[in-house]
């Protein structure tokens, strides 16, 4: 064999769209079991699934899968980034993407580059630090000073 059966991986695709995730990973596995080194396209379906089950070590296999069999394939990369950021690992997310920028061609690399800007602004944007712990007490209470007791609470 060297193409998945196309009817079956649509019929899987379906099942997904439908929101029948257990039918559709059902799919989906049949598919790779009957091969030794499974199509992309498939592990990175039954990687999706596994994502919307929030199956997140499993979806996160197949999504390794897909980078150690395609390493210059931006798929994997953003799959797998996807996935670590849903399972709260932003960090490893941008190590993920790091790491593509590495193997990737040029167009795949801005692609990369852009998911690694927007985990910048999403991180920043969550680190809002209080400005008043930043400064010196003096500065504190003048600043304070000027606030009456109710703006203060």
């Amino acid at each position: 064999m060297t193409r998945p059966p196309v009817d079956k991986q649509n019929r899987g695709q379906i099942l997904y769209r439908l929101g029948k995730y257990r039918e559709a990973l059902e799919v989906f596995t049949s598919i790779i079991e009957k091969w030794h080194d499974p199509p992309v396209s498939v592990l990175d379906n039954r990687a999706a699934t596994f994502l919307k089950l929030n199956d997140f070590p499993k979806a996160l296999k197949d999504a390794r899968s897909i980078m150690r069999s395609e390493k210059t394939q931006v798929s994997g990369y953003l799959r797998a980034g996807q996935i670590l950021q849903k399972w709260g690992q932003s960090d490893k997310a941008r190590n993920i993407y790091v790491l593509g920028l590495k193997h990737v061609g040029p167009e795949d690399s801005k692609l990369l580059r852009e998911m690694i800007e927007d985990l910048r602004q999403k991180s920043s944007s969550s680190k809002a630090m209080d400005i008043l712990m930043s400064l010196p007490l003096e500065l504190c209470q003048m600043i304070l000073s000027y606030l009456t007791f109710r703006e203060l609470v």
